[in-house]
């Protein structure tokens, strides 16, 4: 059923991008708050850049129908390991 008369995956695919670039940016120019949170998690200083990039690539590929599955497939490892580390912080910080 379309929205707008775009399809709803299309829809949802933007909206994903929109996202994904939205914490890239974040993460690219959040300057001190960010590093310490990824400090807070065990990362480097500099990681937020790290996590940045996929995060703006995986934007990138979404966009395109021809590569929107690997877009889709690295937003989902960025954001499994994003999952990872800070369940870990909140388990240790509640027990």
């Amino acid at each position: 059923m379309p929205i707008l008369q775009i399809p709803i995956a299309s829809a949802i695919a933007w909206l994903l991008a929109f996202a994904f670039t939205g914490a890239g940016i974040f993460n690219a120019m959040g300057g001190a708050v960010v590093q310490a949170r990824f400090l807070r998690w065990g990362y480097p200083a500099w990681w937020n850049f790290i996590t940045a990039a996929p995060e703006t690539l995986s934007a990138a590929l979404i966009i395109l129908p021809e590569t929107r599955i690997w877009g889709l497939a690295l937003g989902a490892m960025v954001y499994l390991c994003w999952a990872n580390p800070s369940v870990r912080f909140w388990v240790k910080f509640a027990g």
